[in-house]
């Protein structure tokens, strides 16, 4: 749960071989920015890891890719009033929870 970004390509999965479109990863600033992948992947970079499901074998697919060969799409314009009420919201849930795990105790 959380905000994460969108990495779009050509990417195909790994068990089935169906187009994937597109990926999430929270490796980077996760503020729900949109990244197209410049070049295939190369091999010896530090990477972030993506992740997403395959809508035909639904497989969980996981990659790597170097950050340098990424490009910055799309940032969605997103005030501090709703980031705050969004925080403000998991903060919420959070305790919630932890009151739900000291009660069954």
């Amino acid at each position: 749960m959380g905000l994460f970004d969108t990495v779009i390509g050509k990417f195909f999965c790994p068990f089935c071989g169906a187009k994937v479109d597109d990926f999430q990863t929270k490796d980077l600033d996760p503020f729900l920015d949109v990244y197209t992948l410049l070049r295939p992947v190369e091999s010896g970079m530090p990477s972030i890891e993506m992740y997403t499901k395959c809508d035909k074998c639904k497989s969980w697919v996981s990659l790597n890719v170097a950050q340098q060969q990424l490009k910055l799409k799309k940032r969605p314009k997103i005030s501090a009033k709703k980031m705050l009420g969004h925080f403000s919201r998991l903060k919420k849930l959070a305790e919630k929870s932890a009151k739900n795990r000291s009660m069954k105790k």
